[in-house]
């Protein structure tokens, strides 16, 4: 076990130190019959809440100077 928050009232054991960033598999469910799942230490999932939400509306990408600002608003099935 790979212990990732050691000094955590609670920690964090993995059997594998590998995980899945969110927005790479949306919510997981889509890349079952694709990928063994359970090679992975954790799958980070897009956002998730107890009822469904629309998100933001647009723009929701605007251009700074200094770059892009993306506002999803959280958008999900819930």
């Amino acid at each position: 076990m790979i212990e990732l928050a050691p000094n955590h009232k609670i920690g964090l054991s993995l059997a594998n130190p590998v995980m899945i960033a969110s927005g790479c598999c949306g919510y997981g469910s889509a890349y079952r019959p694709l990928l063994d799942l359970s090679a992975f230490g954790a799958i980070v999932t897009n956002p998730i809440t107890l009822r469904s939400q629309r998100g933001a509306s647009q723009p929701r990408l605007v251009e700074t100077l200094a770059g892009l600002i993306l506002n999803t608003g959280d958008q999900n099935p819930g």
